[in-house]
């Protein structure tokens, strides 16, 4: 436990493998100082990556395009979120969503195969196989496997289509 460049936040380095109870702080500043106990909670490893769907396939009828030339086919995204059990000596455990902490830890086995967009998504880019994973200090924390296939395709069956009745441009003639 250490204080973050600030000094206003107290800090885990993230190579924590335990948690404690009571884990004593002490604060100094000139002539005072201040003791205080912090709870730390750790989370249990792995961490639980889900995929909305673990097989992504070409899109029927729909075909990348790459710097102006047909490329291939487009292929599924698919969704991810994870979840961590998070625990300390002497508490009970609880789960939580840390769907939102994880995004710059992801990355795909094999690039590839798949990338990861924005939004919390997996985009298939060519046949194979590869994994998902959270990567922290260099260890694989949680990990997901996926496969991008050919043997059917994905049809699109609906479409939502959202029209506009008006719309107002305006203008700064400084910026023209």
């Amino acid at each position: 436990v250490a204080a973050d460049s600030s000094c206003s936040n107290v800090v885990l380095s993230g190579m924590e493998t335990g948690g404690g109870s009571g884990v004593p702080i002490n604060v100094r500043f000139g002539l005072f100082s201040a003791s205080f106990l912090v709870n730390v909670w750790y989370p249990m490893l792995p961490i639980q990556l889900s995929l909305a769907n673990r097989v992504l396939r070409p899109i029927y009828g729909w075909v990348r395009s790459s710097n102006g030339a047909c490329s291939g086919n487009e292929f599924q995204r698919t969704t991810w979120s994870a979840s961590a059990v998070f625990s300390r000596p002497g508490a009970l455990q609880f789960s939580a969503d840390v769907t939102s902490l994880l995004d710059k830890s992801l990355f795909i086995s094999n690039s590839s195969i798949a990338e990861v967009a924005a939004g919390n998504t997996v985009r298939g880019l060519a046949v194979g196989s590869a994994s998902l994973r959270v990567i922290n200090f260099g260890k694989i924390l949680g990990e997901a496997n996926l496969t991008v296939s050919t043997d059917s395709y994905a049809y699109i069956i609906a479409l939502d289509v959202h029209v506009f009745k008006d719309i107002t441009l305006s203008f700064d003639k400084n910026s023209i």
